[in-house]
């Protein structure tokens, strides 16, 4: 949980049960501009991590200390000596953010899931930059592990609490769930949106056709024909009034009768 001290009128911010050692950097708070220059910077020169087009010297030097050893694939470990080249589910994510006068110093930089970066956003820094007001607190630090260059969901106790790592992994549970049905639901809106423009065209082209070409698209859609006509028969079967049953209908008249015949069988036979 991110807590604030305020001391002779510096501001700390720091996890409230850390157990990890650390150091306090000084916070600034970045202008727009600031910020969108250095972002461009950073673009510029180490790319977004993910293009092989860009090499990111960063990434290959984690990559030969083998910090990836134990989470990466080996293919993965070459692209990333290789090319400098994260796999889709990381980013490089900075210590302190540009907005709160981050640099683009490679020890400022941090290999991090991107699950992880995009909470680390919204619990900590979002609530910083709120809570951080300059004109009665001009000065502010945030303590934060020293040597921390790759984060992943096995060693989130480095950076948060035991008790955040769990609310953090539920809360990304959730989030990947939420995905898995947006997506789901895509795909079933694009189907039915495919489905209704094929039905449509299929109208237009029969109203205007000569014969021939009408029997030919018919055969060629005969298939959605059949699913049209046994869908219309149910519904017809659905509305159609029912026979109220007779006794002759019943499960007791056909035993009885069933009983009478073997009776006249065996008196035949007898």
């Amino acid at each position: 949980m991110l807590s604030a001290l305020e001391r002779d009128g510096v501001l700390y911010f720091f996890e409230e049960y850390s157990v990890y050692k650390g150091t306090w950097l000084e916070l600034q708070l970045s202008s727009s501009q600031e910020i969108e220059g250095k972002r461009a910077f950073f673009r510029k020169k180490y790319g977004s991590g993910h293009k092989k087009d860009k090499i990111n010297p960063f990434v290959q030097k984690c990559a030969e200390q083998g910090l990836f050893d134990s989470v990466f694939t080996p293919e993965e470990i070459e692209t990333a000596k290789k090319y400098g080249s994260l796999p889709e589910e990381y980013d490089i994510h900075h210590i302190i953010p540009l907005s709160l006068g981050g640099t683009n110093e490679e020890s400022n930089f941090c290999v991090i899931h991107r699950d992880i970066h995009t909470v680390l956003h919204q619990r900590y820094f979002n609530l910083m930059r709120d809570s951080w007001d300059t004109a009665e607190n001009p000065k502010a630090f945030f303590y934060t592990p020293t040597d921390l260059h790759f984060l992943t969901m096995d060693n989130l106790e480095i950076f948060f609490s035991q008790e955040d790592c769990e609310i953090i992994r539920a809360e990304i549970a959730k989030n990947h769930e939420y995905r898995a049905y947006k997506a789901k639901r895509r795909k079933e809106i694009a189907q039915q949106t495919r489905t209704q423009i094929r039905r449509q065209r299929y109208s237009k082209k029969y109203a205007c056709m000569t014969p021939e070409l009408a029997d030919r698209l018919t055969r060629r859609y005969r298939h959605h024909k059949k699913v049209l006509r046994k869908q219309e028969e149910i519904k017809e079967a659905q509305t159609r009034p029912t026979r109220a049953k007779t006794y002759c209908d019943s499960q007791k008249f056909h035993t009885s009768t069933t009983k009478k015949m073997r009776r006249q069988d065996k008196e035949i036979g007898d």
